[in-house]
């Protein structure tokens, strides 16, 4: 079951909220490899929301910008572990966007979406905004149009349960282990440990004994 602030249950209830939906992407710089955010929103202009972040469970202030978002698909919300996919669609046009897709390095760029319930007639937030996908970016392909159309870009985005399915290729072995911790010497035999003969209830006995 889906945990709703109790002032934003009231005003969705009331039917006096308008819905406007957030998207958080966390870029590379090419040159450094240090993080950019970067955040674009379902409406005009800049927008400033506070937002939960899904990973630490603390509310935050970001900054949006408008006129790039052209539409974010259908979000399937489920309880299990599948893996879901989102497709969130920008205006290629749009310099911000430019930026994300070229300056920065957008491949696997963690990516988040939330959705911001706003009164209609202050547009103010009535609660933190809550995330509905957590994932990273697969493909961002630059989609060109033809003269008179619009080019987008459309960012095809894997949810984090991905994550759980992926097969770890690594086996047990001595040196595994040190790369973790140089003094583990757990696996030290693991190697020839399947030749040893065990003896058990006896003594060994010498060579040339009976």
């Amino acid at each position: 079951m889906r945990d709703v602030d109790p002032a934003e249950l009231a005003a969705i209830q009331a039917g006096t909220v308008v819905a406007r939906t957030l998207i958080s992407l966390t870029v590379k710089d090419r040159l450094t490899g240090n993080p950019v955010p970067l955040g674009f929103w379902m409406d005009a202009g800049p927008g400033a929301f506070n937002v939960i972040n899904p990973r630490t469970g603390a509310t935050e202030a970001r900054s949006f910008i408008g006129d790039a978002l052209i539409s974010v698909g259908e979000i399937p919300l489920i309880s299990d572990i599948s893996v879901r996919e989102v497709e969130v669609v920008l205006a290629a046009i749009d310099g911000d966007v430019q930026e994300a897709v070229r300056t920065y390095d957008v491949r696997n760029a963690p990516i988040e979406i939330h959705r911001v319930y706003l009164d209609p007639v202050t547009m103010v937030q009535v609660a933190p905004a809550r995330c509905r996908f957590l994932g990273q970016v697969d493909t961002a392909p630059i989609e060109t149009a033809a003269e008179g159309g619009a080019s987008t870009v459309a960012i095809s985005c894997t949810s984090t349960t991905q994550e759980l399915r992926r097969r770890n290729p690594d086996v047990g072995s001595h040196e595994s282990q040190i790369l973790r911790s140089a003094s583990d010497d757990f696996e030290r035999d693991a190697g020839v440990v399947g030749d040893w003969t065990l003896f058990w209830g006896r003594k060994q006995e010498k060579a040339g004994q009976r």
